[in-house]
């Protein structure tokens, strides 16, 4: 099932797939080929357009389809295409490439208000290159794990569309109790697994 984090959702959020288990959730950083160095353009993007790819969507095949839709006919690209594959290309405008960073980074900074009801910390890096979450033992790991699924998406589109292809962020996992960090991970080179032992190891 799909879920959304519970803030105000922007037309640039994909319909993200999350899967979990009852005490774990394995979140891949690698769920389509690769990452942005080894990617080629299509070369299709229309007169007055640039072509930006996202590497990763982080969702079904079926759903970056229809992500693709959406984005056509709410005017935020003039094209998209879904490569072999998996790859989503938009082509799109100046002025339509400004609102996707401008509606990331406002996402961003939703993520970071989003945790106060939980007792969960998320901060941002200013230039949206590290992302920590401070926790305690026993936090909501599945609202955590939507979360940074939507705070890695929401940083490729970023980085991206600042014409940054070979995107990345810095997860760390801090223990709020101890000061000590749990879990630290480069994406969307590594994979993460989050569940309730992280907090056991320091």
């Amino acid at each position: 099932m799909a879920e959304k984090i519970q803030t105000t959702l922007r037309r640039n959020q994909v319909e993200i797939l999350l899967l979990f288990g009852l005490l774990a959730m394995t979140l891949f950083g690698a769920l389509l080929s690769g990452c942005g160095s080894g990617i080629k353009k299509l070369g299709n993007a229309p007169k007055g357009t640039t072509e930006y790819i996202i590497t990763e969507h982080y969702s079904t095949t079926d759903t970056a389809k229809e992500y693709i839709r959406k984005r056509e006919n709410n005017g935020l690209c003039e094209k998209g295409e879904l490569d072999a594959e998996g790859h989503i290309h938009l082509y799109v405008t100046e002025e339509q490439r400004n609102t996707w960073i401008k509606e990331a980074e406002e996402s961003m900074k939703e993520i970071e208000d989003s945790g106060k009801s939980d007792n969960i910390d998320y901060d941002f890096s200013r230039d949206y290159t590290k992302f920590t979450i401070t926790a305690s033992k026993g936090c909501n790991i599945k609202h955590m794990a939507t979360i940074l699924h939507q705070a890695l998406f929401d940083a490729e589109l970023y980085q991206v569309f600042r014409d940054q292809q070979d995107w990345k962020l810095l997860v760390v996992i801090v223990n709020r109790d101890t000061g000590k960090e749990v879990l630290t991970a480069e994406q969307p080179e590594s994979g993460i697994l989050l569940d309730e032992t992280l907090w056991d190891s320091k």
